[in-house]
């Protein structure tokens, strides 16, 4: 009975934790579809190329941030540059490089 107990309450705090995975999820997936043709192309050839970089490349940006509160966002979009939200952003200097020559070849 302890067991059954335990086992529900642990299964209810995957099952929560999985919930918020999959909401986090679909903001980023949103937000993603909202991408100019040109960041959507630049997103989707970072994916696929992932293991030509050393770090991790993050963004465009307006995807990867996720406020627990969405008040503050009027904040942040205040703070933070306009073209700064559609902006990549590498881990090394070596990516960065990388990055920044495979992009200028669409242009």
């Amino acid at each position: 009975h302890k067991n059954t107990k335990i086992r529900s309450r642990v299964q209810t705090t995957l099952d929560q934790v999985d919930r918020k995975l999959r909401q986090a999820r679909d903001v980023k997936q949103q937000r993603l579809r909202q991408l100019s043709q040109g960041e959507a192309k630049a997103y989707n050839w970072i994916q696929k190329n992932a293991n030509m970089f050393r770090g991790r490349v993050y963004g465009p940006i307006v995807a990867e941030v996720n406020l627990k509160d969405s008040e503050y966002g009027v904040y942040l979009e205040n703070q933070v540059p306009q073209n700064l939200w559609h902006a990549f952003v590498a881990s090394t200097q070596e990516d960065r490089t990388l990055l920044m020559r495979e992009l200028k070849k669409w242009r």
